[in-house]
């Protein structure tokens, strides 16, 4: 259904469909790296909801670190 309504429609700000903005953008939406994304902030434990805003929060151990590189390949500013 979405491709016959909302993805033809001109976007007001684009100025153009968003079925040809996703065909122009198809080639750069690869994933950057090999493993799962893993987020940087901390998650709650299964099953406990946080009472209250103060609870310590634990330190964050895994941060992906990716080289400028990856990005400038994405963009296309480097081949």
């Amino acid at each position: 259904m979405a491709d016959g309504e909302a993805n033809v429609r001109v976007h007001g700000t684009l100025k153009e469909r968003p079925a040809d903005r996703f065909q122009r953008e198809r080639p750069h939406l690869t994933p950057l790296t090999p493993w799962p994304y893993r987020p940087v902030a901390p998650m709650a434990e299964p099953g406990r909801a946080r009472r209250t805003r103060t609870a310590p929060v634990p330190p964050v151990v895994n941060v992906e670190h990716r080289p400028l590189a990856a990005y400038a390949r994405i963009t296309g500013e480097v081949q």
